[in-house]
């Protein structure tokens, strides 16, 4: 594989002629300053000791070699423009800035990172005896900086799928151990159960994150997710499980009003109005079947029909709630109606789902309440972040 080894240099051509000759890149981009005390003037002196040849030499010149800003775009600049291979970094030499300048780049880019040292560092000014080339550990860093940095904007959106691939990405390119390992292991493990618990795969989710049940910061949302596991199984013929506990009953309409939520703050709005609508179905579902017995799909109820059977019976605390808040339910209907996953074509802006989600959430959720007094509502939704 060709090799590429970007190397900055400073006033000792030592250390850059025993990196080169270790490494034995096929080309080497030196990194150097300009003018009459630059580094620039060595460059001649160390390819005619490495005895490299003109194709096989670039410079970077870096004309105030204190500014890291122009340090690191000339260098990144240079990385994109440099045709695919193993890219390897030496920051050896060079000023403090540009040896910082290339240590991130080197990073961002997945370069392998040396360092030329000697056995016995006496001369803090530059390296001098008994030079070698070593390669730098930086796993933990670079991994902790993938964690910290490219992490966290992908679980404030909630984008599971996204989170777990780069994780495990991690695991396959580096070897990691000790505590790195136990971090990456536990964000993995939370994000693949937040991501089967937002497609509704409630027991599998569960398996992954039964383990944080002992954590107070996930204590709260997986007992939800215990009691949303126990709400669908009581209404759900084809969902058993032995992982679900009594609550109020109504917890899976909770779910899906979460759910729902994080689907709009994705801007995905078609979808949360298809699971909003699906929440308020569901609600009269479970009424209807703990209460009275009766299936709506066996009887063919659709959803107002299912609401006006509530409103028909006596002392029926959900059909009262309804009969007061019918003609704003039917007015918002429209919006899901109309829209490409109902029954047209009409895109749901963030206005409708606004104006939707106001009447069918504060209908649902004061209309459970009405339901389950003296019991208080205990849902939980995602937390957008599972750093420390």
């Amino acid at each position: 594989m060709n090799t590429i080894l970007f190397i900055t240099v400073g006033g000792s051509p030592e250390p850059i002629i025993t990196a080169i000759n270790d490494l034995n890149p096929n080309q080497v981009i030196f990194i150097c300053s300009t003018g009459s005390k630059g580094s620039q003037s060595l460059i001649k002196d160390i390819v005619s000791q490495c005895k490299l040849q003109e194709k096989n030499h670039q410079l970077v010149l870096i004309d105030n070699p204190d500014n890291i800003s122009e340090v690191y775009d000339k260098i990144v600049q240079k990385i994109q423009q440099t045709p695919e291979g193993e890219f390897l970094a030496d920051y050896t030499g060079g000023t403090k800035t540009m040896s910082i300048g290339l240590g991130i780049a080197a990073l961002d880019y997945d370069m392998t990172i040396h360092l030329t040292t000697a056995n016995k560092r006496d001369n803090l000014i530059k390296v001098t005896t008994g030079q070698r080339v070593r390669r730098a550990p930086v796993t933990s860093l670079i991994v902790n900086r993938k964690i910290n940095q490219n992490i966290p904007p992908l679980l404030e959106r909630y984008n599971y799928p996204a989170a777990v691939a780069q994780l495990e990405e991690i695991f396959r390119e580096y070897e990691i151990s000790g505590e790195d390992d136990k971090n990456v292991g536990k964000i993995l493990n939370l994000s693949k159960g937040l991501d089967l618990w937002d497609i509704f795969d409630h027991q599998d989710a569960y398996e992954y994150l039964k383990d944080f049940l002992g954590d107070s910061k996930y204590k709260p949302l997986i007992f939800f997710l215990k009691q949303v596991i126990g709400s669908r199984s009581a209404i759900d013929p084809d969902f058993t499980s032995d992982n679900g506990i009594n609550g109020h009953g109504y917890e899976i309409v909770e779910d899906l009003i979460f759910n729902a939520q994080r689907k709009a703050y994705q801007e995905r709005y078609d979808d949360a109005v298809a699971r909003l609508y699906r929440a308020l179905e569901l609600l009269v579902q479970i009424r209807l079947k703990r209460e009275y017995q009766i299936s709506t799909g066996d009887n063919k109820l659709g959803l107002m029909q299912s609401y006006e059977s509530l409103v028909e019976r006596q002392d029926e605390p959900l059909g009262s709630w309804f009969k007061k808040h019918k003609k704003p339910i039917q007015d918002k209907l429209s919006i899901r109606n109309y829209s490409i996953m109902a029954h047209g074509f009409k895109p749901i802006t963030k206005d409708k789902y606004e104006s939707l989600e106001n009447v069918f959430v504060s209908f649902i959720l004061k209309g459970i309440e009405q339901i389950i007094s003296p019991e208080k509502l205990t849902g939980v939704q995602f937390p957008d972040s599972l750093l420390k």
